[in-house]
């Protein structure tokens, strides 16, 4: 089983459906250890921001997930939490004790896609973020962040954190327009690869988001993937 850990430079940044995406064109079954907050749906039919799959799209994230591959592809979280919060909060609310050693990976035949919560430092207890469960999964990373204006900071800050803590990491996903300059700044002042640039889809659904994460299957043969 190959393994990837996906975070993201904000919450809402388009984690899922990256996660989505690559779980149909790697292939890969997906797990989400920790939950946080449930999204009911609304009747927004024509989206224009990267949270657009939270306002189409009701449910917990595995119930996202399961708009686009098999549900028996998609493992229980191992916290699921009411509130929208970080997992801290959402936890310290209902009384739970968030606890790493029991956030087990599930035996998988398959790849794995791990879809964390929230960014790099979001913590889910009083002492661990989710660098620690980055840690423990023992698997490369890849950084969703947004295109537009204010990546620049997020995505240095969010490497520069990835680094300092020796958890290795495969490169970035944009998400949203097409922003050649901020491209540019990421990969060299950022020292990273851009993998995909992943547009804002209108009518979202698993046809019309597969031909924008096909070129990801392109990686599998590079030596430095795993």
């Amino acid at each position: 089983m190959k393994k990837i850990f996906i975070t993201g430079t904000d919450t809402d940044v388009g984690k899922t459906i990256v996660s989505a995406g690559l779980c149909m064109v790697w292939p890969a079954h997906y797990w989400k250890p920790i939950q946080a907050g449930y999204h009911p749906a609304t009747n927004t039919s024509n989206p224009s921001d990267p949270a657009f799959i939270k306002k189409i799209l009701p449910g917990t994230d595995n119930e996202v997930i399961s708009r686009f591959i098999p549900e028996q592809n998609i493992y229980p979280s191992s916290y699921t939490l009411k509130n929208p919060l970080s997992p801290n909060q959402a936890a310290k609310i209902e009384g739970i004790n968030i606890q790493e050693e029991k956030i087990n990976c599930p035996e998988c035949s398959s790849n794995l896609i791990i879809e964390g919560a929230g960014g790099a430092l979001v913590p889910f207890n009083e002492k661990e973020d989710m660098t620690d469960l980055m840690k423990k999964m023992d698997c490369p990373v890849i950084i969703v962040a947004r295109s537009t204006l204010g990546t620049l900071n997020h995505t240095f800050l969010t490497l520069s954190v990835l680094r300092k803590k020796n958890i290795p990491i495969l490169g970035v996903i944009m998400v949203g327009p097409p922003h050649p300059d901020n491209k540019k700044d990421i990969e060299e002042k950022g020292n990273t690869t851009v993998i995909l640039e992943l547009p804002i889809i209108k009518n979202l659904s698993a046809e019309t988001l597969r031909p924008h994460c096909e070129n990801f299957t392109t990686l599998t043969s590079k030596k430095w993937f795993f």
